[in-house]
């Protein structure tokens, strides 16, 4: 059966950033549609279903190279907050040994370790130097 998916499959464009996201955004729109009545919820369960159809047809199109450009708009129009929630990802996961603090000059984060008292730290990108305590 596995044999069978794969060779099917064999040309066919796949799963990419696009389709995780607009999956997830049907799945959202259709939460949001039990929550409602009438026109409102008919408009977002429709809203949902089109865009499940989009994942479908995407994820077996044959035309790769359109794909992978549609693909790339999209990264490129979410660069900046998927790098804002990266960063915040990590910044939690360093809460307790490291604590990330801006320069005043040009405004970058540099990571520096937690509990050292007063310490100056030299940015990385400006070379300013500041005191500060952690």
């Amino acid at each position: 059966m596995r044999d069978k998916f794969i060779k099917f499959m064999y040309g066919r464009y796949g799963v990419d950033e696009l389709n995780k996201s607009a999956a997830v955004f049907a799945i959202i729109l259709s939460i949001l549609g039990m929550f409602f009545n009438g026109w409102i919820s008919f408009i977002l369960s429709s809203l949902s279903f089109f865009t499940v159809l989009m994942v479908v047809f995407r994820t077996f199109s044959r035309n790769i190279n359109k794909r992978v450009m549609e693909n790339h708009k999209f990264l490129a129009k979410t660069n900046k907050i998927r790098s804002w929630l990266l960063f915040t990802k990590t910044r939690f996961n360093d809460r307790k040994l490291y604590r990330y603090i801006k320069c005043p000059n040009c405004k970058n984060y540099s990571r520096v370790p937690k509990g050292k008292g007063k310490i100056k730290i030299t940015c990385r990108v400006c070379k300013k130097q500041f005191d500060k305590k952690v």
